[in-house]
């Protein structure tokens, strides 16, 4: 059951309960009949401290099942993150930092990260998925790097990187082994062919004037520049010294 419905359960149980024993309480005074018929007080007592114990009997059950859920989809979590480290370990690179043309490295990394997104899927709590989300792409960015890379592999693997000409179905044991093409699908498309991807600096906002006068002045100054430069670019003109421009304007409303 999800923890929701045990969380509303539990609440609508405490809830009904409490309304039991408020009737209770007032059929006990206001009912003539059970005055007249000498209801005693202590039975009144007696199922009052029914009702109670089976609530509380009822509210544990359901923290215990809460509990019991929370740790289960933590362990789901941490299964799934551990996955990740495998997946992207599974591919060794070489001296150059370039990844391994090995059939049983990719297939291996493809696996991992199959059986980390699979298990996920029983990750029942809310922010554990967020944090499962935020390692996911942590996962594929590192994986992107490795599998695409930067400028000087824009174009990703040579042809023949994947498997020697003329052996791309058909090998033999003196052959190297092609790399797997349902690994080779699996990985590209999780790193390529990215769905409901919401980049976490979409929002983040250009820096301002004084941001970058500070950075001129006291550094970093290197970084200043580049912002300047955009500066000037985005808005086609040269760059002021907001510091200046503040005190010529002070002049100019003085006139």
């Amino acid at each position: 059951m999800p923890l929701n419905l045990i969380k509303y359960f539990s609440y609508f149980l405490l809830a009904f309960m409490t309304v039991m024993l408020i009737w209770m309480l007032f059929l006990f005074v206001n009912d003539d009949s059970a005055i007249a018929n000498g209801i005693p007080l202590r039975d009144l007592v007696i199922s009052i401290a029914v009702a109670v114990a089976l609530l509380t009997l009822a509210e544990k059950a359901a923290n215990d099942q809460i509990r019991e859920q929370f740790e289960r989809s933590r362990e789901y979590l941490d299964a799934s993150v551990t996955l990740f480290g495998y997946s992207l370990n599974a591919l060794k690179l070489d001296s150059d930092g370039v990844v391994y043309n090995n059939r049983m490295n990719w297939l291996n990394s493809a696996r991992f990260l199959a059986s980390a997104q699979n298990m996920s899927k029983k990750i029942t709590v809310e922010h554990h998925t967020e944090i499962y989300k935020e390692e996911l792409e942590s996962l594929r960015s590192s994986l992107y790097e490795l599998l695409i890379g930067d400028d000087h592999r824009a174009n990703g693997f040579d042809k023949n990187y994947f498997a020697e000409d003329g052996r791309e179905l058909a090998y033999s044991l003196r052959d190297r082994a092609p790399i797997s093409e349902s690994s080779a699908v699996y990985l590209y498309r999780f790193v390529r062919f990215v769905k409901e991807y919401k980049d976490p600096l979409a929002d983040v906002s250009k820096p301002t004037r004084d941001e970058i006068n500070t950075l001129l002045t006291f550094g970093p100054k290197g970084v200043g520049h580049y912002f300047k430069v955009l500066w000037e670019k985005r808005n086609n003109q040269k760059w002021i010294d907001p510091d200046i421009e503040k005190l010529e304007e002070a002049d100019y409303s003085n006139d």
